[in-house]
């Protein structure tokens, strides 16, 4: 993931760039989708959050979120 330098790169990054929210279920990424919000739903696996990573290649975000709803305590969720 390319990053931006100085506080203008920011800034035009920050305006344009969509947020990364990283979630564990599908639920949890309902939640959170949006306008100018990609969402990778992991499962908690961290095999599976690498490659989606790697396919997004170099896109750039103006954050990266994990959010989540404590649906893992109950298994009953996933």
């Amino acid at each position: 993931m390319a990053r931006a330098t100085g506080r203008r790169k920011t800034a035009e990054l920050s305006a344009l760039a969509p947020i990364l929210v990283i979630v564990g279920m599908k639920r949890e990424a309902a939640c959170a989708a949006g306008e100018g919000v990609k969402t990778l739903c992991s499962g908690a696996n961290v095999a599976r959050l690498r490659q989606a990573l790697d396919a997004l290649g170099e896109t750039d975000f103006s954050a990266v979120v994990s959010f989540g709803l404590a649906g893992g305590l109950d298994y009953a969720l996933r």
